[in-house]
């Protein structure tokens, strides 16, 4: 029963819940753990038959440094993600701020050291690195020039027929459909090679998710809700079945979502534990009634873990291998401990983990920031112990009014806020004052505090502006600056061992202290792998998808959105991919849903705040729920995207608690003589229905992910007007169109790939992508002039492009061996009209001037004949054949013989 409480004036009364799994039947603690085991296999299962799908391919197969295996774990951890898609793109970093979640990228590295390394970086690569003419045997990863090798004449030198393809499983040199046609398309290629054992990725996304719920079940139901477990293992049970993380687990490159989940909740729960010690080592262990025998199966299972992951990275070289022995021994040390000596954590251990597992979130997604207030917000609603954190949590809001009011005279100068620019100012200056005066209050009584606080704030401030500086400096030979490396020390001394030693407050302070270095810590080693300033200002529409937006239409957008957020929580229904161009439409302040949105908001926030201030639960989960959706919604930042459903994961764990708290509060609310077995029936029966729901949509969402081809062509039908969507199911329509179960259809599916193609130039004239698959369907429909001419428009757009490279290599030899044939057959009119092709294709390769020249020279106009021959020797001034028969020209009034066309 909840506890009675004496109604308050006319305002809500919120009471706690106060019971420990009154509808739950679980007769033990460990029974919640099984069933997250349980159902999240069920649910998830389905997934392991999953290719790869979005943009996988651009983590994982187009990044050489992962199929490197974990010799590519150093360039993972010192580089952006997408620096490697980048390359071989020929394009620089187009989104602010960088990518920089290296942790999942090194475990799809490890896992490329079961599933098979590719040591070149390619899946097909046989690459002359070094330039002397043949290819060598190096062991030196780096400048691997082969995948693997059969040396067939044994004659010790890798011949370029002796390098196997990564499709020939059995190393015979053949293509066998039957064993080496992966993906079952009826094509073996490159494909194959990438979606061999995609399994395992899969299976380590589910059982890495259960293992996140896991712990933050854990985290809720031993530090926050101790006195409520039914609404710990709701919470968790919910999160786990919510369908809006299908696409984090059924998407592989989203695992950076799932780490940072395992390692937010095991941050809160050392945090937790650190901070009310006594109460720790009063409490009884996990594993204070398992049997000795039990203790020791565990120890060995960890030692087999820790012990395969070293040897995974055993070829990752020094830099990452020391680090890598050292935490290995800790957790052995730690787990010899726990199991052997039943020896519980010491208190500096406790802030030892609290401070790494929180490194590791931030190296899993920089969403782990926000801990930096959402422990203090949890500890002050939570904790038994009176920190005095009150006071210091209203002057650090006073301390972000301050910066906002900051932020907002700063803005107020720009030209599009000029109008209204002396208005602005005045408001920021009276905000700004306000927090200061607030603040002033406090900062006395807190002023040690505020000094190690200040001390980071500056050390962050310097660090970001000297790698700004870095990144607009426009010699392209300058060193970057590595400066921003010594600042993580200098806090480290001055704000820990000097300043931090004069306060005399408790472990939470010095809990913080710590968090602080950690973040200066990660920002230093990103601030090495990423640029803040995209290397070409962003006028791509899909990257950037406020760019043709009024700025009164960004922001109604932008508040619109979280409208769109807050009913997928609800109603997860239907589920899309992307949500990027064309596929929201810009909103006015005039428009009801984005009013609609503001008030709720605003209201949501005020009673968060308001329930905060009371302890109370839902104000917890409330400002969860905002921490999050401030870094997802393009409020504080612009992310590249609209909306996505993968980045509303974090922004979940306050929705689940606030929908777990209300269902158990509803049922707590029946009378009295309803009696608990029926309550709980009723209950069940609820979970039970929504168990099913949840479990039908989620296998739905997961056949969806497939791959590429089933993910876009039913989420074409979803967002009809979705630039990419389009763009994607009109290349798989192309795609498809020469595989077994399409090739009797080839014309209609390729017709249905250009019309959605079509359709997305439409709507964005400057989409190269679409261009050049337009131009590759065309091409393959036999219509040369339309392929010529989308490709032209991707060229103008994307010069440098490698997939037009590509397309016009292959074109090229096409019409030369088109005008060869006809040439041959003496149709020489016919000849010319695919010849001339070649020239409008590419102008600067003179084979085309050659085989148009000869052409003519058979047909005796001797005078075209010899300016198409003289423009190739002005392209290549040794073209012998050229030169040879400008020679005839000259010398012979008459031919003896018409020469034929060469290929």
């Amino acid at each position: 029963m909840a506890k009675k409480t004496p109604p308050a004036d006319k305002q809500p009364v919120f009471n706690e819940l106060d019971n420990s799994f009154r509808f739950f039947p679980f007769k033990n603690l460990k029974a919640p753990y099984i069933v997250i085991i349980l159902l999240g296999l069920i649910f998830n299962l389905t997934s392991l038959h999953n290719e790869y799908a979005l943009d996988d391919g651009i983590i994982i197969h187009q990044n050489d440094h992962v199929i490197k295996g974990a010799v590519g774990i150093k360039d993972i951890m010192t580089k952006d993600a997408y620096e490697s898609f980048y390359r071989k793109m020929n394009a620089t970093d187009q989104l602010a701020g960088g990518r920089y979640r290296p942790l999942s990228v090194v475990s799809f590295a490890l896992e490329q050291e079961i599933i098979g390394i590719y040591p070149t970086g390619n899946y097909t690569a046989t690459e002359d690195k070094n330039h002397n003419g043949v290819i060598d045997k190096n062991s030196d990863p780096y400048k691997a020039e082969y995948n693997k090798w059969n040396d067939l004449n044994s004659n010790g030198v890798v011949d370029p027929n002796e390098c196997i393809n990564c499709w020939d499983l059995n190393e015979n040199g053949k293509q066998d459909l039957d064993s080496e046609d992966l993906n079952d398309d009826g094509i073996i290629n490159e494909v194959d090679c990438q979606v061999k054992d995609a399994s395992i990725r899969h299976g380590v996304n589910i059982v890495t998710f259960i293992i996140g719920v896991m712990l933050f079940y854990l985290f809720l139901s031993t530090c926050i809700f101790s006195d409520f477990k039914d609404l710990a293992f709701l919470s968790a049970l919910l999160f786990l079945m919510h369908p809006l993380h299908t696409e984090v687990i059924a998407n592989v490159k989203s695992r950076d979502e799932i780490f940072s989940l395992i390692f937010l909740s095991l941050t809160f729960f050392y945090s937790f534990k650190y901070t009310d010690y006594q109460n720790y080592l009063k409490t009884p262990g996990f594993f204070t009634n398992t049997s000795d025998e039990i203790k020791k199966l565990y120890f060995v299972i960890v030692a087999l873990i820790v012990g395969f992951f070293l040897f995974l990275m055993r070829t990752s070289g020094v830099a990452v291998m020391v680090p890598s022995v050292a935490i290995a021994g800790m957790i052995l040390y730690r787990s010899y401990l726990t199991f052997f000596k039943n020896q519980k954590y010491s208190r500096n251990e406790m802030l030892l983990w609290a401070s790494f597992s929180f490194f590791l979130s931030l190296l899993s997604k920089e969403y782990a920031v926000t801990l930096l207030i959402l422990i203090p917000v949890a500890m002050y609603i939570f904790h038994k112990n009176d920190f005095e954190i009150k006071p210091f949590l209203i002057a650090l809001g006073a301390l972000a009014v301050i910066a906002f009011g900051a932020i907002l005279f700063l803005k107020a100068g720009s030209p599009d806020m000029k109008k209204n620019a002396v208005m602005l100012k005045a408001a920021a200056v009276v905000i700004a004052v306000g927090g200061g005066y607030v603040l002033s209050k406090y900062f006395k009584r807190y002023m040690n505090i505020f000094l190690v606080m200040f001390l980071f704030i500056i050390s962050a401030g310097i660090m970001l502006y000297l790698k700004y500086r870095s990144d607009i400096d426009p010699n392209p030979n300058h060193k970057p600056n590595y400066g921003y490396w010594l600042f993580p020390f200098i806090y480290l001394g001055l704000g820990i061992f000097v300043v931090g030693k004069t306060n005399k407050q408790n472990n939470f302070h010095t809990l913080l202290s710590w968090m602080y270095f950690v973040t200066l810590f990660y920002l230093a080693m990103r601030l090495v792998a990423v640029k803040l300033k995209p290397g070409v200002p962003d006028t791509e529409i899909l990257n950037n998808p406020y760019l043709l937006a009024t700025q009164a239409e960004q922001w109604a957008t932008k508040v619109f959105v979280l409208l769109k957020y807050f009913m997928l929580c609800w109603l997860p229904h239907p589920l899309s991919s992307d949500y990027s161009f064309n596929t929201i439409e810009f909103r006015s302040w005039t428009s009801w849903d984005t009013i609609v949105s503001l008030f709720l908001h605003i209201g949501l926030a005020i009673l968060g705040l308001w329930l905060f201030m009371k302890k109370h639960i839902l104000g917890f989960a409330i400002l969860i729920y905002f921490a999050f959706l401030l870094m997802i919604g393009n409020i504080l930042m612009d992310i590249g995207a609209t909306m996505g459903e993968r980045l509303l994961f974090h922004s979940t764990i306050g929705f689940v608690i606030a929908f777990a708290w209300l269902i158990l509060k509803a049922f707590e609310k029946i009378p009295n003589s309803v009696s608990l077995t029926t309550k709980r029936i009723g209950f069940l029966s609820l979970l039970a229905v929504m168990t099913f729901l949840y479990g039908c949509k989620t296998w739905e969402r997961n056949w969806d992910w497939k791959n590429d081809i089933s993910l876009f062509l039913k989420d074409v039908e979803t967002v009809p007007n979705s630039v990419l969507v389009l763009g994607n199911a009109g290349a798989r329509y192309i795609d498809l169109s020469d595989t077994k179960n399409f090739v009797a259809h080839r014309k209609e599916s390729l017709e249905k790939g250009i019309k959605y193609l079509k359709h997305a130039v439409e709507l964005h004239p400057r989409y190269v992508n679409g261009y050049l698959n337009l131009g590759l369907g065309s091409y393959k429909l036999g219509r040369d002039r339309d392929a010529l001419y989308y490709w032209k428009q991707a060229e103008a757009l994307y010069p440098n492009n490698p997939y037009l490279k590509n397309y016009y290599i292959v074109m090229y030899n096409d019409l030369l061996n088109r005008g060869y044939q006809k040439a041959q057959r003496g149709q020489l009119d016919s000849a010319i009209y695919e010849l001339r092709k070649t020239i409008i294709l590419d102008k600067l390769n003179p084979e085309g001037f050659y085989n148009i020249g000869g052409a003519y020279y058979q047909k005796r106009n001797y005078d075209k004949a010899k300016m198409y021959w003289e423009q190739c020797l002005k392209l290549n001034p040794n073209h012998v054949q050229a030169k040879a028969g400008l020679s005839t020209i000259v010398t012979v009034t008459v031919p003896t013989a018409p020469q034929p066309v060469v290929k």
